[in-house]
């Protein structure tokens, strides 16, 4: 019914590796599900006279609730490593919407790793430095341990 929401590896040569994090479409499809049963409740009260304060705490959430679901149902990004320039770049966007490109030095970085909260996972970069960023916002998707392979074998890190 939706578009693959796994974690992809698009490209894995020796050159170039690139990463995509697809838009989360189910969750964000669910979530503004809710703010369309909130806006019909909100309308229901409405026509019906009841409760004026309860139905403008609904039309606020219902806002609430459409935008952070369009967000999650289009909000993606990708990460790309290249030999070329010897930069791991990571290119986000939603709404449409590319922000600013983040760049980390392939040189700076000793592994990426796969971190588990609960039932959230995240790719984590972790420097030679000691620190460590996080490469999206985390989920319950799959495919993070295959993008972390090709990743570390990018680098030339031996698996685990």
């Amino acid at each position: 019914m939706f578009p693959p929401e796994a974690i992809q590896v698009l490209e894995h040569s020796q050159s170039r590796v690139v990463i995509l994090d697809p838009p989360y479409y189910s969750f964000g499809t669910l979530v503004i599900c809710f703010g369309v049963a909130t806006l019909a409740g909100g309308v229901f009260f409405t026509v019906r006279h009841l409760m004026a304060a309860f139905t403008v705490v609904l039309f606020v959430l219902t806002i609430g609730l459409l935008l952070f679901g369009s967000y999650l149902a289009t909000k993606k990004s990708t990460v790309t490593l290249t030999r070329e320039d010897g930069l791991l770049h990571i290119q986000r966007q939603f709404w449409g919407i590319k922000r600013p490109e983040a760049s980390l030095r392939v040189t700076d970085i000793r592994r990426v790793t796969v971190e588990t909260l609960k039932y959230s996972r995240t790719l984590t970069v972790v420097m030679k430095s000691g620190e460590s960023y996080a490469l999206g916002d985390g989920s319950d998707r799959q495919g993070y341990q295959g993008a972390a392979d090709a990743i570390n074998d990018f680098l030339g890190v031996p698996a685990q």
